[in-house]
């Protein structure tokens, strides 16, 4: 499973990579991507992203691909944990995990989510506010530091990536362009070095 996960990571940084647009760009499309992942607006945050896309320069497929990070098996996880950083930097008591899971229960575990947008909203707005306050006020501090440092992290990987891969052309073409050595091969600094 973790190796799975983890090559499905390689793939996703791999794709963002190849997106055709500005590393600024591509790192704000996955910083407003997971900053809108973080809230609990499961089953909008695509319809989010896509609003906000039009307002901020940012790669809306970058974002839309980003806000996956929490779908129906991660969001309770996500969502409890913002829940404690809230009740922790509002300096409240949390309840306890299964207590947080009974309020969302109803609506994210045996409800087609997926057929009504709403159904997150609904849920969140019937949590009371000692669950509610917390939840947004943590899932806005999280999702504005790891936006943040997504967006410092994406963009120097995306512009060294690009680097790396224009340093790749540019040698190729050289060994393309060289003339033939003896053995009538392209020569190049390495079979030089070789003899």
């Amino acid at each position: 499973m973790f190796q799975s996960t983890r090559d499905n990571v390689r793939k996703f940084i791999f794709w963002l990579m190849m997106l055709n647009d500005t590393p600024h760009s591509i790192a704000m499309g996955v910083a407003v991507g997971f900053f809108v992942a973080m809230t609990p607006t499961l089953g909008m945050q695509m319809l989010i992203v896509a609003f906000l896309s039009m307002f901020i320069r940012c790669n809306r497929t970058a974002g839309c691909a980003t806000v996956w990070l929490t779908n129906p098996l991660t969001a309770l996880p996500v969502y409890f944990a913002n829940y404690l950083a809230g009740t922790w930097l509002l300096r409240m008591k949390p309840v306890s995990w299964e207590l947080f899971v009974q309020e969302f229960q109803g609506t994210l575990i045996y409800s087609h989510w997926y057929q009504d947008l709403f159904a997150v909203f609904r849920a969140v707005g019937r949590l009371s506010l000692d669950l509610a306050g917390p939840l947004w006020f943590g899932s806005v501090v999280l999702g504005l530091a790891g936006a943040g440092a997504l967006y410092v992290i994406v963009r120097k990987v995306v512009i060294a990536h690009r680097r790396a891969h224009q340093r790749h052309l540019e040698a190729a073409l050289v060994r393309e362009s060289a003339p033939p050595n003896e053995q009538g091969e392209p020569s190049n600094g390495r079979a030089a070095q070789d003899r």
